[in-house]
């Protein structure tokens, strides 16, 4: 008990520190913007505690040596656009509490109970859910921060008439950082006042080709609120053509989005090809560095941090509170019940 507490001293300790380093290089990034990324990258790779850290840190400060990388205006623009409360919570939230002090409690379950613990949950709300309970998913966030879980992705498909109530729950998990990858309609003017109140979420509206022209009004809101945001694309064998050419990719700089995920389209065909492609195609938009926001492969890139953070790669996918999967493309699922606990799914 003295040792977990001595841990969650020093945990909150170095987080107060992190913050206080956070607030100077954004500040410093107002006035001087190559200065300031650069202090912020150093501060990154100051604080790193793991390999997987410091690796993204040291390939981010060597990227930024070319003063002319369209990462610079990536920061700039995010640090002037974004609420600096956001920025720094959830960066912190995601940086230190997920990929840090998370990360070591899941790599010891790993050495003391042969456990594999996803860094990351998915909370997916189908348009057929049988049934969900915002209390039990409340509970199932306590329960993973307590295992080293603290960061949660949420696809809110079908609880269009409950979403600012999911934003209320997620309120109350101050030390937790949320993505929600959003269906355009989600956005609403109340949903958008809830959102500006949130520092721990990152919102992600989903797009289409054919949202392109029509949705400037929905981001110029975000924008306006100082919301943190970013975009996502589905892909499937159908659309991965014509999303990865170069004139679609440069259409996409006028959201000015820090960060591109691009996400398999599981209802429709995707096959191994098409995924292949877009991950060939995601570290080839990396090293290039041609735009200016950051491709992701999600649930490549979850499994890369994964095998990082403990040399194993864990999935786990609630739907709602009816059922979860272990594996992002396998047809097998299992129930959950009111007394289902996380453990019992994780340690399955």
């Amino acid at each position: 008990m003295t040792f977990d507490l001595n841990r969650k001293s020093q945990f909150k300790m170095k987080r107060l520190m992190i913050e206080s380093a956070i607030d100077k290089a954004l500040k410093d990034i107002e006035t001087n913007p190559f200065r300031g990324t650069r202090n912020l990258v150093d501060t990154g790779l100051h604080f790193s505690a793991s390999r997987f850290q410091k690796n993204l840190f040291e390939i981010i400060h060597d990227i930024l040596n070319n003063e002319e990388s369209p990462y610079y205006e990536l920061v700039s623009r995010t640090v002037l656009n974004t609420d600096k409360n956001k920025l720094k919570q959830f960066g912190a939230n995601i940086g230190y509490n997920s990929w840090t002090y998370g990360a070591s409690l899941i790599r010891e379950q790993e050495r003391l109970k042969g456990i594999h613990t996803p860094w990351t949950i998915l909370y997916d709300f189908p348009k057929k859910m049988i049934r969900w309970d915002f209390k039990l998913i409340s509970d199932y966030i306590s329960e993973g921060e307590k295992t080293g879980i603290y960061t949660s992705m949420l696809f809110p498909e079908s609880f269009d008439s409950q979403y600012e109530e999911i934003l209320d729950l997620l309120s109350k998990h101050k030390d937790s950082g949320f993505i929600i990858f959003e269906k355009l309609q989600n956005i609403s003017d109340s949903s958008l006042k809830k959102l500006a109140g949130l520092n721990n979420v990152m919102i992600v509206p989903m797009l289409k080709e054919k949202d392109f022209e029509k949705n400037h009004e929905i981001f110029n809101k975000i924008q306006s609120k100082k919301i943190l945001y970013s975009i996502g694309i589905f892909y499937n064998d159908k659309n991965y053509l014509e999303i990865t050419k170069d004139g679609f990719m440069s259409t996409l700089e006028k959201f000015k989005s820090p960060l591109l995920f691009f996400i398999p389209d599981r209802k429709n065909n995707c096959s191994i090809k098409t995924k292949k492609h877009i991950q060939q195609l995601k570290s080839a938009y990396r090293s290039a560095i041609k735009y200016s926001y950051f491709t992701i492969d999600l649930f490549n890139d979850m499994d890369e941090i994964n095998h990082i953070i403990s040399g194993n790669v864990s999935f786990l996918e609630l739907f709602g509170t009816s059922y979860y999967k272990t594996s992002p493309f396998s047809k097998e699922k299992f129930p959950i019940s009111d007394e289902t606990k996380l453990e019992k799914i994780i340690f399955r």
